[in-house]
């Protein structure tokens, strides 16, 4: 299972470079860890999909992301996940959602 994780996640995170990969996996971890405790159940796999799928059609601003106070965290990887489409990867945003931590 480990293997086939790890192929999963190269597929993921092609076209990423190795220090936003790892920004990515921290925000994941932020963001299930985040889920958990409100009761949810945001899985790390779902969320590194969702944020490197609008890292690729961002860019993101990951290290501002992942530093946000819980609110806007919240709020970022609660938009991200509901408005992906994931029906292609990487996913497209719907009903018009832009990420606030988009790179400008």
């Amino acid at each position: 299972m480990k293997i086939v994780m790890g192929r999963v996640r190269r597929r993921i995170l092609r076209g990423v470079s190795e220090k936003d990969q790892e920004l990515i996996h921290n925000i994941a971890e932020r963001a299930v860890k985040f889920s958990l405790d409100t009761g949810g159940n945001y899985t790390r796999l779902h969320a590194v999909m969702d944020i490197a799928s609008a890292h690729l059609r961002g860019p993101l601003q990951l290290s501002e992301l992942l530093m946000a106070d819980d609110f806007h965290f919240a709020r970022e990887i609660s938009g991200i996940s509901t408005h992906m489409d994931m029906s292609l990867y990487p996913g497209k945003f719907t009903n018009g959602f832009r990420p606030y931590y988009t790179a400008k």
